[in-house]
């Protein structure tokens, strides 16, 4: 079924490879964040949601530092 449906649309091979590209570009541009990417930062992600001193994020960040 799917067999009949793949052959019998045109450019199909232009779809595979245009989705090919874009999956391979958007890993391409994670693994260059990934790598370029402050390890403070990172280590800031990574305890963010275990972050129970400041509930409302960023907001109130300056007044906790006082």
């Amino acid at each position: 079924m799917f067999q009949f449906l793949f052959e019998s649309t045109p450019g199909i091979q232009t779809f595979a490879i245009i989705a090919l590209f874009i999956f391979f570009v958007f890993f391409t541009i994670a693994l260059i964040w990934a790598i370029r990417t402050d390890n403070a930062y990172i280590n800031h992600l990574k305890y963010l949601p275990f972050d129970l001193d400041n509930q409302d994020g960023d907001k109130n960040h300056d007044k906790n530092e006082e």
